[in-house]
Formats: structure tokens, sequence, C-alpha cells
């Protein structure tokens, strides 16, 4: 979301003392603009996963969002789905989505 992610090189692991059991990726990592307030997403995340072992559904309830069927069901989100079952690109969306 904020870094773009550039495998430069292999590294094997014979190049480490002790060798790990596999082999190592040498990448760059580029700052990209923020397509939102960074502050505000964590903030949103945090609420998220406030309850790990709740529904996604029942911690933004919690936390005052209101008629998330609709959402979750335009980003296919289950209405049982726990917040780590929810990719990254999903949560960039219901984000954007609620912050409107």
């Amino acid at each position: 979301i904020f870094f773009r992610g550039r495998k430069l090189f292999e590294v094997s692991r014979g190049s480490f003392s002790p060798p790990p059991k596999v082999d190592a990726e040498f990448i760059e990592m580029e700052k990209r603009p923020a397509p939102f307030d960074a502050d505000k997403f964590r903030g949103f995340l945090d609420l998220c996963f406030i309850s790990k072992r709740k529904f996604l559904s029942a911690n933004l309830k919690k936390a005052g969002y209101g008629n998330l069927i609709g959402i979750f069901r335009k980003f296919s989100i289950g209405p049982k789905s726990r917040p780590q079952e929810v990719s990254p690109d999903r949560f960039c969306a219901l984000f954007e989505e609620l912050e409107k």
C-alpha cells in the first residue's frame, strides 16, 4: 500500500554463517504516495483487530460503524469473517468506503 517492493538479487544460504535452511533475496522498497491518511488507516486497523476472535463486523459495529452488510457484500467480505481473514487490499477498500 505505502511501498513498492522490487527484487534486486538472490543471496544463497552459503553466504551466511551458520547457513540458514532457505535462500534469501535482496529487495528495494520504494515509498509510494499514500492513497489516504496513514494515521487514520492505522486507527481503523486497530479498531478492526481490537478483538481478533470476534467477527470483523462486530468490532466495527462496536466502533460505531453501521450498514456493514451491503459494504461487506460489495467487497466480498463474509458476514462472519474475522479480521485476520481479510486481505490488505480489502481493508483499504473497506476503509475508503467507510470514510466517505
